[in-house]
């Protein structure tokens, strides 16, 4: 499941970009940003500061 594979990805490194992620899963874009718009709205992921600094926190 491509959701899995993100959390993954950003369990290991959660400043990654996500043209880091489409790149390593070789998914669009646009497929990468629903799934990660999903995680957030079921609270699995949260932004943690802005877009440029910020990073990602996975939610258990």
């Amino acid at each position: 499941m491509s959701s899995e594979k993100i959390i993954a990805i950003i369990q290991d490194n959660p400043h990654v970009f996500d043209r880091k992620i489409v790149e390593q899963l070789s998914l669009s874009s646009r497929a990468v940003e629903k799934q990660i718009a999903q995680l957030k709205a079921t609270g699995r992921l949260q932004r943690i500061g802005p877009a440029n600094v910020g990073y990602r926190e996975v939610q258990e």
